[in-house]
């Protein structure tokens, strides 16, 4: 078996959501999930599903709040 490191993720601008599909036994990413707003945890459920004008308006709000444009 080959010794490797920790594998790096290209760099991407946005964030990447955490689901729950998928999770590991332990309920470890569940447990994160519950603890979120129930808003955010709807849109992150539905988020692939969502028009890309939409994302992008979401997107362009949520930034224009923390003035990250």
């Amino acid at each position: 078996m080959e010794d490797r490191g920790l594998e790096q993720e290209p760099e991407t601008s946005e964030k990447s959501v955490v689901a729950s599909s998928g999770a590991a036994e332990s309920g470890a990413v569940g447990a994160v999930t519950e603890s979120l707003d129930p808003r955010l945890r709807d849109l992150t459920k539905l988020w692939s599903n969502l028009p890309e004008v939409v994302k992008a308006g979401i997107t362009a709000m949520v930034r224009a709040c923390y003035g990250q444009d």
